[in-house]
Parts: structure tokens; sequence; C-alpha cells
């Protein structure tokens, strides 16, 4: 992987480097380490807060652009440890004031990020109308999630910020008897929710939804109050959690493609888990010409 520091190409000094992310964090990372000692006067390269990063892949396709946020480093020691996170950073620390935000999820999205300047790439599209209230008590990316809800993941796209739908992307085939090195699987109900009440605004129930293939679990109820000009029924049916099959998986055979949002096939004939999954975490470490990645998993299918 060639890595660049603003203009400068330091492949050849990282000893390690780990490129990550996770649905909940928001952002993407890349960090690293390289030789250097202090005042020693054979420095090479000093990474500064600020300074920009980039990641290329073996086709020379850049994979990833950030900003360093912290530089770290010792007396005794003999290396420089830094950290960078990519441009979904700024949504998470701006804070939106432009009032009441009205149309659909790509226009919300557009208009919201048009007020820091920030370049909009790819938007996944929805013909649903949403109003977001927002006047400094929520961030650009509490905006931008709130009017797409949880079934879509923010990604930054070199300078862009993207929208896409999770899962939607199949990138790879995860085997058992080719590619797995250890995998922990676990089906658990913990979370289910599989009754939804409805309702009206003085208490009374006015309807419900519900999972009739989980009720063997044992009724586990949730309740929504209506709200106006929403569909009860829709917003009800966000509140139902089915049985959660989740696994990690290590591999020493790394995948560039593989990271949070996107999906999986998951054929292992070992367990004889087999199904589409989406990736919820991913860490990709590089170290001596090796790639390893460790992926965090939820079955969708």
């Amino acid at each position: 992987m060639k890595l660049i520091v603003n203009d400068k190409d330091i492949s050849h000094l990282y000893t390690t480097l780990k490129w990550s992310g996770d649905e909940k964090q928001i952002t993407r990372k890349v960090s690293f380490s390289y030789a250097y000692k202090y005042k020693s006067g054979l420095a090479e390269f000093i990474a500064k807060a600020g300074d920009t990063v980039s990641l290329f892949d073996d086709t020379n396709k850049k994979i990833y652009l950030g900003i360093i946020v912290s530089v770290s480093n010792t007396l005794s020691g003999n290396t420089v440890a830094v950290e960078s996170k990519d441009l979904t950073m700024y949504l998470d620390k701006n804070k939106a004031v432009g009032g009441m935000y009205k149309g659909t999820p790509a226009e919300i999205t557009r208009k919201v990020l048009n007020e820091f300047n920030i370049k909009v790439g790819s938007l996944a599209e929805s013909s649903e109308h949403k109003e977001i209230a927002a006047v400094g008590d929520k961030t650009i990316y509490s905006v931008i999630s709130e009017s797409y809800t949880d079934k879509y993941y923010i990604y930054a796209d070199e300078d862009k910020i993207s929208v896409a739908l999770k899962a939607s992307d199949m990138v790879y085939v995860l085997s058992g008897n080719a590619n797995i090195s250890d995998a922990n699987y676990k089906s658990s109900i913990e979370n289910m929710v599989n009754t939804v009440k409805i309702l009206d605004d003085k208490g009374s129930v006015i309807g419900e939804v519900k999972n009739d293939n989980d009720i063997k679990f044992g009724i586990i109820q949730e309740v929504y109050k209506k709200e106006k000009d929403k569909d009860a029924k829709k917003e009800a049916s966000l509140l139902l959690k089915t049985l959660e099959n989740t696994c990690s998986i290590e591999s020493d055979f790394g995948d560039i493609k593989c990271i949070s949002g996107k999906g999986v096939y998951i054929i292992d004939t070992v367990s004889n888990l087999m199904g589409k999954f989406k990736i919820t975490d991913d860490t990709h470490i590089f170290e001596r010409g090796n790639h390893k990645m460790s992926l965090g998993l939820e079955m969708i299918t």
C-alpha cells in the first residue's frame, strides 16, 4: 500500500499501518507508526497534526483521504504514532443551524452539506419526504442519518460525502476452507422486538404491527406513539427487530473492498453457516508486505 503524507511518499518508512472503520464510529481511520529518534538529526520525515494523508491500493487507486488528528512520541522511544481520520470527521464536529430541513433525504443532505461548503458525492435516492428540525442541537451527521434512517450509511469518497444503502454492494465471498483463518458466530434474541403497539395522542391503542415468525419466542413488545403526517404502521415497523445472527471473521488474506457498509457472502462448510452479511466494522493491517483483516458481520438474509 502506498502512503502519502501531504506530497511525500513515506511507504518505505511506516512499520505497521491500520486502516479501519465502524458503522458506530462515523469516521474511517488510518493509523501508522514510523521510525524516528527525537533530536537525532536523522529525520527524513516529521508528521504534523493537520497534514493530509492519502492511501493508495496496488493499482494506484486512492482509497482513503484523511487529516492527521494526533501525533505522539516519547523522548526515549524510537517510533512516532500517527492517527488520521477521513472527512466524515467534520460531519460530527459541526452543528447545523438551518432550522427546518424539508425534502427527500438526498435534498436535505445536499442542503446541509452546501451550508458548510462540503462537496456532495453519490446520494441514495428515496422519494420519502422528511422534515428534520436542527437549530444548533444536531450535527450535520445527525441531520443526514435521521433523514435516511439506519438502513443507509454515510461515507467519505475522497473529498466528497456520499450515502448508500447498507449491504447493497456485495464485494466478497468468505469461505471457511479458503480465506477464513478464524471465526466466532453468535445468534441472539436479546434485542428482539416482535410486537409494536401503536398509540394515539391520548394513549389509546389504535393498531399494531408484529413479526409472526418471532412470536414463538414469546411476546417482546415496544410502543410507538403516532406522529402527525407520518405513516404510523411504517414507523412502527421500523422498531421491529428479529433474531440477530452475527459473527467476527479473521482472514490472513485481506481484501480492501471489505469495508463497513458493504456486504459479503459467507460459505462456511465447517459451521454450515451460509448467507448474506453486512459488514459492521473492519480492520485492515498492513505489515511487512502482508495484509490481514478482521470483520464484524451481521446476517441480513
